[in-house]
Protein backbone atom coordinates (compact mmCIF):
# COMPACT_ATOMS: atom_id res chain seq x y z
CA UNK A 1 0.00 0.00 0.00
CA UNK A 2 1.37 3.24 -0.90
CA UNK A 3 0.07 6.79 0.98
CA UNK A 4 0.58 10.39 -0.26
CA UNK A 5 0.60 11.91 2.91
CA UNK A 6 3.45 10.68 5.99
CA UNK A 7 1.81 9.99 9.76
CA UNK A 8 -1.06 8.14 8.24
CA UNK A 9 -1.33 4.81 9.77
CA UNK A 10 -3.01 2.49 7.26
CA UNK A 11 -3.68 -1.30 8.62
CA UNK A 12 -5.18 -3.52 6.26
CA UNK A 13 -7.67 -6.46 6.56
CA UNK A 14 -8.82 -8.92 4.81
CA UNK A 15 -11.77 -10.72 4.77
CA UNK A 16 -14.50 -13.63 2.87
CA UNK A 17 -16.42 -10.29 1.05
CA UNK A 18 -13.56 -7.85 0.44
CA UNK A 19 -10.84 -6.23 2.52
CA UNK A 20 -11.04 -2.89 5.01
CA UNK A 21 -8.46 -0.37 5.38
CA UNK A 22 -8.56 2.04 8.72
CA UNK A 23 -7.07 5.56 8.29
CA UNK A 24 -5.52 7.09 11.41
CA UNK A 25 -3.87 10.39 11.28
CA UNK A 26 -1.49 11.08 13.38
CA UNK A 27 0.19 14.12 11.68
CA UNK A 28 -2.49 17.07 13.65
CA UNK A 29 -4.02 18.36 10.82
CA UNK A 30 -6.89 17.61 8.27
CA UNK A 31 -5.44 16.34 4.90
CA UNK A 32 -6.65 18.08 1.80
CA UNK A 33 -6.08 14.72 -0.27
CA UNK A 34 -4.89 11.71 0.64
CA UNK A 35 -4.05 9.55 -2.58
CA UNK A 36 -3.92 5.52 -1.85
CA UNK A 37 -2.78 2.82 -3.86
CA UNK A 38 -3.58 -0.46 -2.56
CA UNK A 39 -2.70 -3.90 -3.77
CA UNK A 40 -5.05 -6.48 -3.06
CA UNK A 41 -5.42 -10.38 -4.30
CA UNK A 42 -9.12 -9.93 -5.63
CA UNK A 43 -10.74 -7.42 -8.28
CA UNK A 44 -12.06 -4.61 -6.67
CA UNK A 45 -15.86 -3.74 -7.76
CA UNK A 46 -16.55 -0.84 -5.39
CA UNK A 47 -14.94 1.36 -2.75
CA UNK A 48 -16.62 3.34 -0.24
CA UNK A 49 -15.45 5.47 2.50
CA UNK A 50 -17.42 5.57 6.15
CA UNK A 51 -16.49 9.34 6.19
CA UNK A 52 -16.95 9.64 2.43
CA UNK A 53 -19.72 7.61 0.78
CA UNK A 54 -18.52 5.79 -2.30
CA UNK A 55 -15.37 6.50 -3.72
CA UNK A 56 -14.20 6.55 -7.85
CA UNK A 57 -11.21 4.57 -7.59
CA UNK A 58 -9.04 3.81 -10.90
CA UNK A 59 -7.63 0.49 -11.75
CA UNK A 60 -3.85 0.61 -12.53
CA UNK A 61 -0.70 -2.11 -13.02
CA UNK A 62 0.25 -1.51 -9.17
CA UNK A 63 -3.58 -2.23 -7.89
CA UNK A 64 -6.36 0.43 -7.28
CA UNK A 65 -6.01 4.41 -6.72
CA UNK A 66 -8.38 6.74 -5.54
CA UNK A 67 -8.03 10.03 -3.12
CA UNK A 68 -9.96 11.32 -0.36
CA UNK A 69 -10.11 14.59 2.02
CA UNK A 70 -9.50 12.63 5.92
CA UNK A 71 -10.07 14.24 9.10
CA UNK A 72 -7.99 12.13 12.35
CA UNK A 73 -9.88 8.60 10.89
CA UNK A 74 -11.84 6.51 8.71
CA UNK A 75 -12.47 3.04 7.36
CA UNK A 76 -12.08 2.38 3.54
CA UNK A 77 -14.50 -0.37 2.80
CA UNK A 78 -12.86 -2.42 -0.60
CA UNK A 79 -15.90 -4.83 -1.50
CA UNK A 80 -15.16 -7.77 -4.53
Amino acid sequence: MQLSTPMIEAPLLLSDVGAAVTLLNWSGSDVQSLKMTVRLPFVVKSVESVQKGKLAFQQTADGITFSLPMGAADIIKLYK
